[in-house]
This record gives C-alpha cells, structure tokens and sequence, in this order.
C-alpha cells in the first residue's frame, strides 16, 4: 500500500509542477528514491523538484547550488499521521546566481541564509522558520526579488546596500520579530506580534494591510504606511518621521478571533478578524486587513497541491489476477 500511495503521490506533483520529480524519505520502509536530502541535490538537475517526506527526524542542514523546487508535507499538516518535513539550516547558495529561482515549500526549517553569493527570484512559501531568514548580496550576484509568503518566522535580515539586496515581497506571514535592513520592499498583510519594534534600518518600503499587534512600527524611513493597525504597542503612532500615507489605525484592537496576548505564536491561535473588527474589509484592496487579506494564510503550510485525505482497500482478498478496488478522497490546495 504504501508503494501505490507514493506513486500517487508523485503523479499528483508531476501533474502540478511539469518537473522531474525526486523524492527523499529517511523512515525505514519507505521506497522514496533517496533517503537524504543532499543525495537528491547532487542526483538533481537545476529545475528538478524534490519531495521530501514527513518524518519523525530532521534531514539535516544542506546546501542549495542550483534552482530546484523543494516541496514538504507542510510545517502543521492536516493528516491523521502529521509528519512534517524538517529541515537544519537551508543555505542557497551558488556562484554568479546560481540558485536564482530556487523555491522552498511547505518546510519546518531551523534557518534559510544566502550567506555567500547573491540569488534573484527566491521563494520561500508556506514554511515555518524558526530562526530567521537572512539574504545577504555579495559575489558575484545580488539577491533581489524574493519573495517571502505564508510563512510563520522571527525575523528577516537583509543588509542594508540597495546595490546588493532589494524588492522583497514579504506578505501574508506571522512575523514574531521584525525585518531588518530591508530596502525597496513590499511588506503586505502580515501581523506583527511581540513587543519589541518590528523594523529596523527598512528604508524605501510600502508597509500595508498589516497588524501590529504588540508590536511598535518603528524604525523604518522614507517609507509608506497606507492601512495598517497598531495596538498595545509602546508607540504606535503613524505615519512618523519623514514617513507618508493614511488610513491607518492606530491603537485599535484588531480583535482576533482566538488570541493571548504576550504568548508569542501559536497554532491554538485563530487570526481571523471577528464580524466586528475596525479591520474587515478594511485593506487597500477591500480585503481584511491582516493574514486572512489579500493572499490569505495557510494553517497548514501544505503545498499547492491536491492532497490526499483518505485511501481506502476495498477489498482486503484478491484472487490471483484480480482486481485490487481503491477509494480515494483528495483535497484540492491553492
């Protein structure tokens, strides 16, 4: 059985994402291709995908040198056996931009940094990151265009060089920290949460449709605040120094539906706005403002892809060249 959930399984990937597929497991029994992650690297062609497997132990740190697709079970999957696909710490990193388009998936991961040589086009989606996430320009390439949504991190830092890093968009996450050192980015529907300030040396940003909850927005500059809500916060006020915009919110309860204040992220949490929140339909695009606006937010971190739910024998005898009857019910994700 479990060899036909497999091929399922990377026939439903195939028909999604039109790439080889590689799949790495390291539970005993499993028939995935590979049994580490860096086995699938160096077997992969740049554009590959590789599914990794939930499991019980982490993969391990490793090294990313060339576009692929890495796609996971999700960081809090909706399954009866929840296993989630773990990660040490993802470094991307390849000489004159050679990991640029590189896309990680539906992941639990200690930490992503692109420490050596800039990458483009880095997506980072419906992961959890329990560290940060950090992007530095530097030989032979800058790291611009990344974009960074539907994930669950502390912090992301970039250097502050416009000639290196710049034009992130980074939506639709729980940030516990902050960003720092961003330039020229788009920082849309996010919530904010903690109590320290959620910026520091951001310059030239569009900050939008998000809550601050707990949070202070300090600490950027020549930046537009169009549409957010700040509440408990030490200084809440905008817009403030030489920033610009309007129809902010300021010191209002956003009125979650399910939260505790100064508990830090959780998955017991519901950041869905209440009937009554001054944030409904209140985003620059008449959506929420917050997670839920906009692209909305995965609890789940499961890929884009159609997922199985359940799997049925129906007939647990077959005679010989007999038919083996199957049901199965399948989620579509978006």
């Amino acid at each position: 059985m479990k060899k036909i959930i497999l091929l399922i399984t990377v026939a439903l990937f195939l028909g999604e994402l039109q790439a080889k597929v590689l799949t790495v497991s390291n539970r005993a029994g499993n028939s995935a291709q590979y049994q580490t992650v860096p086995a699938a690297i160096t077997a992969a062609s740049a554009g590959d995908t590789i599914y990794i497997h939930g499991s019980e132990t982490s993969y391990g740190d490793i090294t990313i040198d060339k576009k692929l697709t890495i796609i996971g079970s999700g960081h809090n999957p909706k399954k009866e056996l929840a296993l989630v696909s773990t990660l040490g710490t993802v470094s991307i990193d390849a000489f004159n931009g050679g990991a640029s388009g590189t896309s990680l998936i539906g992941l639990r991961i200690a930490a992503v940094n692109s420490p050596n040589y800039g990458q483009k086009d880095v997506t980072i989606k419906r992961c959890r990151v329990d560290s940060y996430i950090s992007a530095f320009g530097a030989t032979g390439g800058i790291s611009t265009n990344w974009v960074i949504e539907n994930c669950i991190f502390p912090y992301v830092q970039i250097p502050h060089d416009v000639t290196k890093v710049s034009n992130f968009l980074i939506r639709n996450n729980i940030i516990t920290q902050g960003l720092f050192g961003t330039n020229s980015c788009v920082i849309d529907n996010n919530v904010f949460i903690g109590s320290s300030a959620a910026f520091s040396d951001v310059h030239y940003a569009i900050i939008q449709n998000n809550v601050f909850y707990g949070a202070t927005p300090k600490g950027a500059s020549n930046s537009t605040f169009n549409n957010n809500i700040t509440f408990s916060a030490s200084d809440s006020a905008l817009p403030y120094g030489n920033n610009g915009g309007s129809q902010n919110k300021v010191n209002v309860d956003p009125k979650f539906t399910k939260f505790t204040a100064n508990m830090g992220f959780s998955y017991d949490h519901d950041y869905r706005l209440q009937a009554s929140s001054p944030g409904k339909n209140a985003g620059t695009d008449k959506t929420d403002i917050g997670i839920y606006g906009g692209i909305g937010f995965s609890e789940t971190g499961e890929p884009p892809v159609p997922v199985v739910r359940v799997f049925t024998i129906l007939n647990g005898v077959v005679a010989p060249n007999g038919k083996l009857n199957i049901k199965i019910s399948a989620e579509a994700k978006n």
